[in-house]
């Protein structure tokens, strides 16, 4: 008898089947939601950038299509230079050698006869020099892991992780955008690249920090001095393309 009843109460147990049309639209909702979250995952980052109080301010590619970016002038009576000693205030002094992959110093005279030294960066050996003058490109730095330093006609974009408290502590890549501005000696600031989209007007806990980085660029570039076969030379203009970055230097 026990048992029969325990049969019973299983039987009346049993859970509601649903029909097939209910499974499809389960299963249709789903996969829906799904797709949603993958298309919207890149534009996560741009959202919470707005949510802070950055402005989107349309793509970092149209930045550069934009600048005025004249090529650097070619040196007369050109000859590769020898060993040539780089000053860079702040961040102390680098003896240099020509180094193809990296960069190139060569000796010649300007159009209206004046002594000068093209100085030629490529972005590795940017990020060659950085990593021995900086903590920023060393991955030594409390705030910014896996620094990049990307350059593109008229300008640079320097990449890194960056970890901050105002992003609520969670990593994030980030590009800081500065393009060379008219006087040709200095770096201005346009914005923050995230996923490739440009984001101005960096609320206040911010903007200390991209000023920080303005800043420091700005202090690196007006100290440059190199020094070589006993002759000083200081930065006439900076010059960039896709590719390098050239000083001439007088």
């Amino acid at each position: 008898m026990g048992v029969e009843r325990y049969v019973s109460n299983r039987s009346r147990m049993r859970l509601p089947v649903l029909p097939c049309g209910c499974l499809a639209l389960f299963a249709g909702c789903l996969l829906a939601f799904a797709v949603g979250f993958v298309l919207l995952l890149p534009s996560l980052p741009g959202i919470a950038a707005q949510l802070i109080g950055f402005r989107p301010s349309g793509d970092v590619d149209s930045v550069f299509e934009q600048a005025n970016n004249p090529a650097p002038p070619t040196l007369q009576n050109a000859a590769p230079a020898g060993q040539v000693t780089l000053q860079l205030g702040g961040y102390g002094e680098q003896i240099l050698n020509n180094s193809p992959q990296l960069y190139n110093f060569t000796l010649g005279t300007t159009g209206a006869g004046t002594q000068a030294v093209s100085v030629t960066f490529t972005e590795p050996g940017l990020m060659e020099l950085c990593r021995q003058r900086t903590t920023l490109c060393s991955n030594t730095h409390p705030q910014f892991r896996n620094t990049q330093i990307d350059l593109r006609p008229g300008g640079v974009v320097l990449y890194a992780d960056a970890t901050l408290p105002q992003l609520g502590g969670a990593s994030q890549r980030l590009g800081i955008v500065l393009r060379v501005d008219g006087t040709g000696r200095r770096f201005q600031f346009v914005g923050v690249d995230i996923n490739g989209g440009l984001f101005t007007s960096p609320p206040p806990e911010l903007s200390s920090l991209v000023l920080d980085f303005e800043r420091a660029a700005n202090e690196a570039v007006a100290q440059v001095t190199l020094e070589t076969g006993g002759s000083l030379y200081a930065l006439s203009r900076i010059f960039i393309d896709d590719s390098v970055a050239t000083l001439i230097l007088e």
